[in-house]
């Protein structure tokens, strides 16, 4: 089973100094190519505009083929049929058009996620981590005594 080991940053407060950048990946297979690279693509607000007001006017044409059912004479399956082909046309039309727009949302949280990581990592208390060390003693100490207290039978 190949390893992963985290590709950090040095730590410094010298960001020139780093040897990878937020789109360098996070995790690699030992010798392998990064396993997904991590990027910022932006969605624009105007595509989320956009998806909008498509599905606001498919609603619309649905809205409107409510109201020609209820006209009694006009009822028909093939008006019925017409309205679910509608509704599976809007159902498809978002599935393909989030699809990318997750994958992109995706990379830029993993690049945020990336550089917030980052921050913390250059802005830690050198003192947490002796506090994370005694804490680590103390349960150990405590499942090691938990263990050797157990009744023999």
């Amino acid at each position: 089973m190949a390893t992963k080991k985290l590709n950090a940053a040095s730590i410094g407060r010298n960001s020139a100094a780093r040897a990878t950048t937020p789109s360098t990946p996070l995790l690699t297979e030992e010798g392998d190519e990064p396993i997904r690279p991590i990027q910022l693509q932006p969605v624009e607000s105007s595509v989320y505009q956009l998806l909008y007001e498509l599905n606001a006017g498919f609603e619309n044409v649905i809205r409107h083929f409510a109201a020609l059912e209820r006209v009694e004479y006009l009822w028909d399956d093939k008006l019925n049929a017409t309205r679910n082909v509608i509704c599976r046309a809007q159902a498809e039309i978002n599935f393909h058009v989030l699809e990318p727009i997750s994958e992109r949302e995706l990379s830029n949280s993993t690049w945020y996620d990336r550089l917030c990581l980052e921050w913390e990592r250059e802005s830690r208390d050198p003192d947490d981590v002796l506090i994370e060390a005694e804490r680590i003693k103390q349960q150990q100490g405590l499942s090691g005594s938990k263990a050797g207290s157990k009744p023999a039978g």
